[in-house]
């Protein structure tokens, strides 16, 4: 008349085992393409002026929802002017939530849409950073590939097949 106790606990069992399968898998489809570009406002500054990177997205097919970077600097040169007003680019809506941290020779950075806001995708600049000359020499600056995540509104790594990374510049301090 029914299923044996066995049996049916053998089907609950795969039935649990192909859920916690489907729902395991934190990384979308590949964008086809993307590109990501680290620019500065200015190639050349005196010691003492201030100056401001920027990076800029191009191109991104798939919608995301939020990205994580670290940039490198030398920290004897320049440094993260502590006020960062409005730092967040023009591709984010206007509800978007940023953190941003300097440690040593590193810039943290987190934005993330807030809920409600959706998805954003296409070309725009991601953030724009208020940096403060020290002294002389020049100062290179580096996106760190492995440091730079995309998100879909899940929380998953969007994985791209094809990314161009323009992710250093250099700032001559004279």
């Amino acid at each position: 008349m029914g299923l044996p106790m066995k049996k049916f606990t053998g089907i609950i069992g795969i039935l649990m085992l192909s859920l916690v399968l489907n729902t395991c898998d934190q990384t979308t489809e590949p964008a086809s393409t993307l590109s990501i570009v680290l620019t500065s406002s200015a190639e050349s500054v005196q010691a003492g002026d201030s100056f401001t990177l920027s990076i800029e997205l191009s191109d991104m097919t798939e919608k995301f929802f939020a990205l994580s970077a670290r940039i490198t600097y030398a920290p004897s040169l320049v440094s993260l002017e502590p006020n960062q007003d409005n730092w967040i680019g023009n591709i984010w809506s206007s509800n978007a939530i940023g953190l941003l941290k300097s440690r040593t020779d590193t810039v943290y950075l987190s934005i993330t849409q807030t809920a409600g806001d959706g998805t954003i995708s296409g070309s725009g600049r991601l953030c724009s950073l208020n940096m403060t000359t020290k002294e002389a020499g020049n100062a290179n600056f580096q996106i760190l590939p492995s440091a730079l995540f995309i998100y879909d509104t899940k929380g998953g790594v969007i994985s791209v097949d094809k990314m161009e990374l323009e992710g250093s510049t250099t700032v001559i301090i004279e």
